[in-house]
């Protein structure tokens, strides 16, 4: 494992000293079936992951709030700029928080929901 985030760090400044951004910082999430969920954006991953879980399972996990709303629900934030939640299959998601911020709240879905998820912050090469 430090072997490959030792040739990671190397690429990184390749890259940097090419003057090219190179890679895009994402997230991975494993599933006890196998299931790999990996986009090339972390919200992108983040979504899909709430998606497998189910957004109604999800939804019923009150004990992570954002400014009084849910991470999952049916209610939309109407105080100032829209861009907190996406808007998915009927569902409205909060989104608009850090890579961090999403790998802490999939980690506490997974101990409290016992989804045994395996996360991890990615860096794709692009």
């Amino acid at each position: 494992m430090k072997v490959k985030q030792i040739i990671m760090e190397e690429q990184k400044k390749s890259i940097k000293a090419n003057n090219k951004k190179g890679y895009q910082k994402t997230i991975s999430i494993r599933f006890p079936d196998g299931t790999i969920v990996l986009e090339q954006t972390a919200i992108g991953t983040f979504k899909k992951c709430l998606k497998k879980i189910g957004f109604y399972k999800v939804a019923k996990f009150k004990s992570i709030l954002f400014k009084g709303y849910p991470l999952v629900g049916l209610e939309k934030r109407t105080d100032g700029n829209q861009k907190w939640q996406d808007y998915e299959d009927g569902w409205y998601i909060y989104s608009y928080i850090s890579n961090k911020d999403k790998i802490r709240v999939l980690n506490r879905l997974s101990d409290d929901l016992h989804l045994g998820l395996i996360i991890k912050e990615e860096h794709l090469i692009l």
